[in-house]
């Protein structure tokens, strides 16, 4: 399945890029790519850069990596902030000395993320009830599945030992995720 993804995401890229170059791309162009069934769901995959090549600005399409989508939008604030814009080496260079940190703070944010989905049954479905702005985008995403968890099972969740369980993993998490997860302060 990944490599018919893989595939349908070649293409899509490919028609952006005609619908990007085509100076008078026809409606029938525009109109066939944003009504195809998986427009957004490639669209929502889809990351842009643009490279300054002299006179011209060269736009790259490319697909986001999954771990990426723990990104959010506090991170990016402050890789942009971090960034010394002396020069373009200099960008080059303080973006790619900060950017393993970056890296390994969403891939233990995805892991973390992916060992939820599994050990709660029905986290799939999220509730949206927390404010935006949390500690870090792996306890709202903690919290949000236990909410979620807690209403698709509220049988289960009465009992108190299961909400004994549930209130002790959460309150693990909590410290293992302050103290243990990569870049933090100790």
């Amino acid at each position: 399945q990944e490599e018919l993804l893989s595939h349908g995401f070649d293409l899509f890229i490919f028609m952006c890029q005609l619908k990007a170059n085509l100076k008078h791309a026809s409606e029938n162009l525009i109109s066939a790519l944003e009504g195809c069934q998986g427009y957004e769901l490639f669209s929502s995959l889809l990351g842009t850069i643009e490279i300054d090549r002299g006179p011209s600005l060269e736009r790259v399409y490319f697909r986001i990596p999954q771990v990426c989508r723990s990104l959010t939008e506090e991170l990016k604030a402050e890789i942009v902030a971090s960034i010394n814009r002396g020069s373009p080496l200099a960008k080059l260079l303080s973006f790619l000395t900060c950017a393993e940190q970056y890296i390994l703070q969403m891939e233990h944010d995805k892991r973390v993320t992916d060992w939820l989905y599994q050990a709660v049954p029905g986290s799939e479905v999220l509730l949206s009830w927390l404010p935006e702005k949390c500690q870090t985008p792996t306890v709202e995403r903690y919290l949000r599945i236990l909410r979620s968890y807690a209403i698709q099972h509220r049988h289960w969740v009465r009992s108190s030992l299961e909400t004994f369980v549930l209130a002790s993993a959460f309150a693990v998490n909590l410290l293992l995720l302050r103290y243990h997860s990569p870049g933090a302060e100790r």
